[in-house]
């Protein structure tokens, strides 16, 4: 493979993981992890809610993300137990 001169046009390339087929791959996959969080969530006693933030676009393509942010026992949870990080970990929004 030495000598192999690929060129990556990266405008086009951008603007395909902007795409609304990416996108919404994108936020498929961020509502699977914030499903996933709120199961692994150790508050069982109060509403304990990770939500999945709409798709945006970002410098590199778009982005999805997975927060605690708006409900308390979801911060307190994963201040406590990291829930977010261990729910990424585990194998991702599967």
């Amino acid at each position: 493979m030495a000598g192999t001169n690929v060129k990556l046009r990266m405008r086009a390339f951008t603007d395909y993981r902007r795409s609304e087929i990416v996108q919404k791959v994108v936020d498929g996959e961020a509502q699977k992890l914030a499903k996933k969080a709120n199961n692994m969530a150790q508050f069982k006693y109060r509403p304990v809610v990770y939500t999945a933030v709409q798709v945006r676009d970002s410098r590199k393509g778009s982005i999805a993300l997975v927060t605690s942010r708006g409900n308390l026992y979801a911060c307190l949870d994963n201040a406590k137990h990291d829930t977010l990080r261990r729910a990424l970990s585990s194998g991702g929004a599967a």
